[in-house]
C-alpha cells in the first residue's frame, strides 16, 4: 500500500489501510539535538520516518501591524517579551523554542477590534503567503509520492493570536456577529 492509497483509504473509511497515516512536526531544536546522539545529519524527518503526508502552505500572515515588528517591552539573558503586531504582549525564551506566555491581549472588545480590521481588509498582498515555499513543497510532495494536503492553520490560530485563548472562546458564544467579522 503506498502513501497515497493509506491516506485516501482512511478519508474514505476504508479500514483496509496497513496503517494510520504518519506526519509530525519538531521544535527547530530537535533535529540538531538529535543530529548530537546519531541522527544522519542532513537528512529530512519526512524521508527518514516515511511521513505519508506532505503538508503544502502556510497560514497566510494576517498581522496587521506586521511591518513595524514586535515592540520589545522588556528582556533578561533568558526571556524576551514583546508586544505583537496583534497588540499581543508575549514571553518567549530567547534561546529556545516553546509556547510563549500569554500577558495581555489588546484587543479584547469589537471596539478594541476596529483598527486592526481596518489593517487587515486588503488580504491580496502576496507577501502574506511564501508562494515558493508551497511551490516547493508541492514538488516534493509529487516527487516523493506522498499524499498532498494544503496546510493551514486556520482563522482559530489567528483569532488566538489576536484575541486570546479566554476572549476568543467566551466572544465565539457571546458575541458571534463580532467574531464571523
Amino acid at each position: 500500500m503506498n502513501n497515497r492509497d493509506r491516506i485516501s483509504g482512511t478519508l474514505a473509511h476504508d479500514k483496509s489501510y496497513d496503517h494510520y497515516g504518519i506526519f509530525e512536526d519538531f521544535w527547530p531544536e530537535t533535529i540538531p539535538r538529535w543530529v548530537t546522539q546519531g541522527y544522519p545529519e542532513g537528512v529530512d524527518p519526512a524521508d527518514y520516518f516515511e511521513y505519508d503526508l506532505q503538508g503544502v502552505g502556510a497560514t497566510p500572515d494576517m498581522t496587521p501591524f506586521r511591518d513595524e515588528g514586535a515592540e520589545v517591552l522588556e528582556q533578561t539573558d533568558e526571556w524576551i517579551v514583546t508586544r505583537s503586531g496583534w497588540g499581543a504582549v508575549l514571553k518567549n525564551w530567547k534561546h529556545r523554542s516553546g509556547t510563549p506566555e500569554h500577558i495581555e491581549f489588546g484587543i479584547k472588545t469589537r471596539e478594541d477590534w476596529l483598527p486592526y480590521r481596518e489593517r487587515i481588509a486588503d488580504v491580496t498582498d502576496p507577501a502574506r503567503i511564501d508562494v515558493e515555499g508551497m511551490r516547493t513543497a508541492l514538488a516534493k510532495g509529487r516527487t516523493s509520492g506522498r499524499f498532498i494536503v494544503f496546510a493551514y492553520a486556520s482563522i482559530v490560530e489567528t483569532l488566538r493570536a489576536s484575541l486570546g485563548d479566554v476572549t476568543m472562546l467566551e466572544s465565539m458564544l457571546l458575541e458571534p456577529d463580532w467574531i464571523h467579522d
